[in-house]
């Protein structure tokens, strides 16, 4: 019903919304591990089929702190106050089962010196939405901490009709999201994969300010 009662995009930037929010939750990530030293942080995005909404695909990665048991009881509950100090309402992910009708989330994290990893499905129902793959399992050696969330088909019309089919659409609205992050330097870097065409932030915006 929470989901159900959300407000459905008009335009680009709400159609959008879902992977600002998986973009946001990444940067909190780098900045949970990295602290100051957020700049080594890494964020890709990668969107096969764009110009299709039934076989769209959508994959945000970081190298950040990774999913441990903390941070992952707080995305299992709705309206966390795990992030209220940097300004989350632990609200955001709705957005994510409005929009899309598939979505798997795979994660790495530390505990007790030992890397960890646990995969999950996000599912819209009306009992458990968070559905465990892997939990806890040893990770695959050399591999480090960080989370994935892949989502796929777009599952309604509003969406279908308001999310860019077009990659400069999709950058342009990217970028003026996050134009005051870019602006202020430090951030991580982040790499955004349109169907093969690649565009390195906050390089872009930086050339596009010089220039």
């Amino acid at each position: 019903n929470r989901v159900r009662k959300l407000p459905k995009p008009s335009n680009v930037t709400q159609a959008l919304q879902p992977v600002f929010e998986a973009v946001s939750n990444a940067m909190f990530a780098l900045e949970d591990k990295l602290g100051p030293n957020v700049s080594k942080g890494r964020i890709t995005i990668e969107v096969t089929s764009l110009s299709d909404p039934d076989k769209l695909e959508v994959a945000v990665s970081d190298n950040g702190i990774g999913l441990d048991g903390e941070r992952y009881a707080a995305f299992c509950e709705i309206d966390t106050d795990f992030k209220k100090a940097k300004g989350g309402k632990g609200v955001g992910r709705l957005f994510w089962l409005d929009a899309f009708t598939s979505i798997r989330v795979d994660s790495r994290y530390l505990h007790h010196g030992s890397l960890l990893e646990r995969a999950f499905n996000f599912v819209l129902n009306n009992f458990e939405q968070v559905v465990p793959l892997i939990d806890g399992q040893q990770a695959t050696a050399g591999s480090k901490t960080g989370t994935t969330v892949r989502f796929g088909k777009l599952r309604t019309t509003e969406y279908a009709e308001t999310f860019p089919r077009r990659a400069d659409t999709f950058l342009r609205y990217f970028s003026a999201h996050f134009i005051a992050d870019f602006l202020m330097g430090g951030g991580p870097k982040i790499m955004v994969n349109l169907d093969g065409d690649i565009t390195e932030y906050p390089k872009a915006v930086a050339e596009l300010v010089v220039g």
